[in-house]
């Protein structure tokens, strides 16, 4: 493990990354058969834009309604299945979570950390109606645009973009001199975000506290205190939080057993996940399926 640590440390700081854009059309992705199942992007965030027709979205295994006007995000590590009727089209971008979350975020008077507790949150915005959504249609269609043209150099415009149609009303606001409703800029923001990227890579290693603090090169009781200050919980709060949250994927989203599910968390006895796992929730993890499945809807 001790090896494992030392090589991500090495690659740790370079948390800007580089983004590498796509822009399609969702008709593409229906002729080509890769909507309809469930997928997992593990770095990227996606972005529909529904122009005509719609269906369905069975994200984390909550339905959303999709119509003409709705817009999708989907976050990266997001179980996502999307169920379109045949002449469903709009357009489809995805780029990678950590450029969002830093750059992006960063150039447009917001914080990487400051949008933390939606990281694996999906959404639906239906009010995209009238003006609002042909302004939006309009800019779609100029960055799928920009990047046929232009290729992975206008990155960074793209990106802009797409946080601009999620945050517009708020951006004039910020312009004119208004304080955000976010959390301003600090250090324990910022660090307790770097914390999380290495806990959506590490979540099923069970890596310890102080093997977190290797990596980011920290004390134990800083990396405490800048979590509680930025989030109201632990570094090891935020570990079971991801681990559950994983679970419940597995549990509502795959015929795995739970003896499967398990080992596949890192856990090395079925009995102690299954303790773990009901003191996080309050049902064992079957009942927790047996709840999760009468309500699902049938393919």
């Amino acid at each position: 493990m001790l090896k494992t640590i030392d090589s991500e440390a090495e690659g740790s700081q370079a948390l800007d990354g580089i983004s590498q854009i796509e822009c399609r059309r969702i008709s593409e992705l229906l002729i080509s058969g890769e909507l309809g199942k469930q997928h997992r992007q593990p770095d990227n965030r996606l972005y529909f834009l529904i122009e005509e027709g719609g269906g369905c979205a069975l994200l984390d295994n909550e339905e959303f309604r999709l119509y003409p006007g709705t817009f999708v995000v989907i976050p990266a590590n997001c179980l996502y299945e999307l169920r379109l009727k045949p002449d469903t089209d709009g357009y489809c971008f995805s780029g990678t979570e950590l450029f969002l979350r830093t750059r992006v975020a960063q150039a447009l008077f917001t914080t990487p950390a400051s949008f933390w507790e939606s990281y694996y949150k999906p959404s639906t915005y239906n009010d995209l109606e009238g003006a609002h959504q042909a302004r939006r249609i309009q800019v779609f269609s100029e960055i799928s645009a920009a990047i046929r043209r232009f290729g992975l150099g206008c990155d960074a415009a793209v990106m802009g973009y797409i946080f601009v149609l999620l945050t517009e009303n708020t951006i004039p606001n910020l312009i004119s001199g208004v304080e955000p409703s976010q959390k301003p800029e600090s250090p324990d923001m910022n660090l307790m975000y770097q914390y999380q990227v290495l806990v959506e890579k590490h979540f099923s290693d069970h890596f310890s506290i102080e093997d977190y603090c290797r990596l980011l090169g920290i004390t134990r009781v800083a990396l405490i205190e800048s979590c509680k200050q930025a989030s109201g919980l632990t570094p090891l709060e935020l570990v079971h939080k991801r681990l559950i949250l994983e679970a419940k994927r597995e549990l509502l989203n795959s015929t795995k057993t739970i003896n499967e599910i398990t080992f596949d968390l890192g856990f090395a006895d079925s009995a102690y996940f299954s303790r773990f796992f009901k003191k996080q929730t309050g049902l064992s993890p079957s009942q927790f399926r047996g709840a999760g499945n009468k309500g699902l809807p049938d393919k």
